[in-house]
């Protein structure tokens, strides 16, 4: 039994030098491993820089909002036939996926007419709609004018989400409220304003929204006949416009004075009737003055 210690102390010692002859078969097998993952990561980061940390990788810019524009034009243009010059607008019209919003027609037969249309059609077809009705006829007016509304429409819109939040919490306070009815009246009146002032937000967004999503062309056409686009004054032309002006007056003027005989001859009638009697005093008044100047003794003659 002496000899059992002997013997533990024995194979507790040869184990234990078998322990240290394999301390670092692990780590050495293990260490290829890593030192193949550490070179890996080490091409990764040269390759990609930002891949070291990802909070310090830049971020993709926000989207802008889009724009709220109001697209508006005015053009004006002379015709040789009006109807011809109306059907190919409206089928202009129709091509550019637009409406008529109002027309206004006038002219009687026989007579030059003129129309004018107010057009609402889809931004992306503004410009081509306007390139296409400049070959309608002759160009007068053509002005165009652009409003950006996008501060004003984005502006209400957070107006809107504002009065949300505050339409919300009144909502809640009169839902939990168990105070006096005065009190409850007074939360029910500021509810209903703020309603009201979200309802008339809205509105307004409605009308920018129309007014920057559809485009609003107004467009005049006047009938002339035979109609020749002016040009540059000459010494000739001057002339003849003259001469022509100075006729056109004589003729008016005749046909005035054949349209006053022919309107004053109803009344030649009456005014004999209250011209007569006048007429007739004056033609006794100076007669009596020749019998009286006949009657009165000659002067007698100088000595």
């Amino acid at each position: 039994m002496k000899h059992v210690p002997i013997l533990v102390v024995a194979v507790l010692w040869v184990a234990g030098c078998t322990n240290a002859n394999m301390p670092h078969d692990a780590d050495q097998v293990a260490s290829p491993k890593r030192a193949d993952m550490q070179v890996a990561q080490g091409r990764v980061e040269q390759a990609n820089p930002a891949a070291k940390d990802p909070a310090d990788a830049p971020r993709p810019p926000a989207d802008p909002l889009p724009r709220k524009i109001i697209h508006t034009a005015d053009v004006s243009l002379v015709v040789s036939d009006f109807e011809v010059a109306a059907n190919r607008l409206m089928q202009l019209v129709a091509a550019a996926h637009g409406f008529v919003a109002k027309s206004d027609i006038t002219g009687s037969a026989g007579a030059p007419r003129s129309g004018r249309w107010r057009i609402r059609l889809p931004v992306a077809q503004y410009q081509d709609f306007l390139t296409s009705i400049v070959d309608l006829g002759v160009l007068q007016k053509n002005t165009t004018d652009s409003q950006d509304v996008t501060e004003e429409y984005y502006d209400v819109e957070a107006r809107i989400k504002n009065k949300r939040v505050e339409e919300d919490r009144l909502l809640k306070h009169l839902e939990k409220s168990t105070g006096k009815l005065e009190e409850i009246l007074q939360v029910e009146k500021e509810l209903s304003r703020v309603r009201g002032e979200i309802e008339q937000m809205q509105g307004r967004m409605r009308v920018l929204t129309n007014l920057s999503e559809l485009t609003t062309v107004t467009v005049t056409l006047q009938e002339i006949k035979d109609y020749v686009p002016p040009q540059a004054p000459t010494f000739g032309g001057r002339a003849s416009e003259t001469f022509s002006n100075s006729l056109d007056a004589l003729v008016s003027l005749g046909k005035g004075l054949a349209l006053f005989a022919v309107g004053i001859t109803p009344w030649l009638p009456v005014i004999a009737i209250l011209v007569m009697p006048a007429w007739v005093v004056v033609r006794r008044n100076s007669r009596r003055r020749g019998r009286i100047q006949t009657a009165l003794p000659a002067d007698p003659p100088p000595a």
